[in-house]
């Protein structure tokens, strides 16, 4: 079944879209270095382009349901067509108070463009929304293109101030979104969704699906923007001029955005848990690589697996997240789920430059990896307690492409060594972490594993609910020994947990 003319505008409006704000990223944290007060302020804009996104998607998504969608997105270009006049002026008088006002203005505008995504699955039947959502998306593969190359093109095409002429392309691109928004068949709110009943934020937030939804959306985007908004700085601290870092966000956008004509489809078969997991997957890859040097074949192949792994947690995410309101809701899950996500965004953006400066390149790359362990425990756990319900996991169907991984997984005692071979994959990988942490004194991070060993096993014996046979293993020990006690039985007891034996 063909997807509706109005999903295919939408894709094109969100091209137009990510192109400039590829540009605005290309762009804003070298401008922030040139006219900054201080270095810990470079990335200040770009922190408070994500602080007008994620402040305006609560009341963008509130003003659609009354108005409709078409009023809403009209408003956001006209604020975006203010925002860079406004970065126009500033940029040309030098002025980083009124720059920084600009890209709040802009990140308005690119947090009302957001809901674009949301508009596209209103037309379409609910076996099209992955695909819808997809498509919308893919609209990013024409701004990995075009975005990068107009930044290029626009850093000295106005001779007097470098970068001016960026934001008088992006003046266009807001105009040219206006009109095409103008022209497209949106549809009103609907009955239900102005008059339907709706839960309360505590009642939908008691559903495992919407948080693991928010949760993988959250840190799939903040690890994203953080280590793409330091990749610039990074790179010019290597030696890398201009083209070469607009080169290698150029990839990563493409990374970001061309498996969208796939990833709709890939939901549909495997499901969204298995997509964001693979994601997450992903993300970790790009972290690893980021250890290895720094050429510019090793910005590139991380940034790109950084983009792809993006792809597949956000719009794994944003599928997910689909499944868990009514038409009455649509306005609170959208906004709360926005506001959340590029809240985290603002935040990593705003580290990302002082990261860089305080901690490095390979540092700030590691600090990525215990917040996707988060995600995908929380996405595996939402997808276990589907599967002990008895429904379909999310809304996945079809062949199981990790058949190695299901069979391997069948019996709680293979599951310990999967856990376990997971531990020495960590400790392969742990000189790379100790290399780094080199000016730590060893007994600090001694104390710090230890605490935090203690906490997330607590924390895990809680969730899993193994309090259970935690007391009975405690038992048989006592009745064994005497005593309960950290001997090497109650230990070996403990390690059976998870490998599924009972001692007797």
């Amino acid at each position: 079944m063909r997807l509706p003319i109005t999903v295919w505008g939408l894709a094109l409006g969100q091209a137009l879209l990510v192109s400039g704000n590829i540009l605005l990223v290309s762009v804003t944290a070298l401008i922030g270095q040139q006219i900054a007060p201080s270095l810990s302020l470079i990335t200040l804009p770009v922190a408070l382009q994500f602080l007008g996104l994620m402040g305006v998607t609560l009341p963008a998504a509130h003003l659609m349901r009354i108005f409709g969608r078409k009023a809403g997105f009209l408003i956001g270009n006209l604020i975006g067509v203010g925002g860079a006049v406004l970065a126009y002026s500033a940029l040309a008088a030098g002025n980083f108070t009124l720059f920084c006002v600009s890209t709040f203005l802009l990140g308005m505008a690119i947090g009302v463009g957001q809901q674009y995504r949301f508009a596209a699955i209103e037309g379409c039947s609910g076996s099209q929304h992955p695909r819808a959502i997809s498509l919308v998306m893919a609209g990013g593969i024409i701004a990995a293109i075009l975005g990068p190359n107009l930044a290029i093109w626009g850093e000295n095409l106005l001779p007097d101030t470098q970068y001016l002429g960026a934001f008088a392309v992006l003046i266009g691109l807001y105009v040219l979104t206006t009109i095409l928004i103008s022209c497209l068949p949106l549809a009103r709110p609907s009955f239900d969704e102005l008059h339907g009943e709706a839960r309360s934020y505590s009642e939908l937030f008691r559903q495992p699906q919407l948080i693991a939804a928010i949760t993988a959306g959250v840190i799939g985007y903040a690890v994203m923007v953080l280590i793409m908004t330091a990749t610039p700085l990074a790179m010019q601290g290597c030696g890398f001029g201009f083209s070469s870092t607009a080169s290698v966000i150029q990839w990563h956008v493409l990374g970001m955005f061309a498996p969208s004509f796939i990833t709709g489809r890939l939901i549909t078969r495997f499901s969204e848990a298995k997509v964001i997991q693979t994601g997450c997957l992903l993300l970790i890859l790009c972290v690893l690589l980021n250890q290895l040097g720094t050429s510019y074949w090793h910005f590139w192949t991380a940034l790109v697996a950084l983009g792809v792994g993006w792809n597949f947690t956000f719009i794994g995410a944003t599928s997910l997240l689909t499944h868990t309101y009514r038409p009455a809701e649509k306005a609170k899950v959208q906004g709360i789920n926005d506001f959340l996500v590029f809240g985290s965004a603002a935040i990593g953006s705003l580290l990302a430059g002082y990261w860089q400066s305080l901690l490095g390149w390979e540092i700030l790359n590691l600090l990525m990896l215990p917040a996707i362990g988060v995600a995908m425990l929380l996405v595996a756990l939402s997808a276990k307690r589907h599967q002990q319900k008895g429904s379909v996991p999310f809304s996945g169907k079809g062949t199981d492409p990790f058949n190695f991984l299901g069979r391997l997984m069948e019996t709680s005692s293979r599951s310990g060594i999967v856990f376990a071979l997971s531990a020495f994959f960590l400790w392969a990988v742990a000189p790379i972490y100790f290399k780094e942490m080199s000016f730590v004194p060893a007994t600090e991070i001694l104390a710090h594993r230890v605490i935090w060993s203690c906490v997330i096993v607590f924390v895990l014996i809680i969730l899993l609910r193994y309090t259970g046979a935690l007391k009975k293993s405690a038992a048989i020990t006592q009745n064994a020994h005497g005593h309960v006690g950290f001997d090497s039985a109650y230990r070996l007891k403990l390690g059976n947990l998870y490998l599924g034996h009972s001692e007797q």
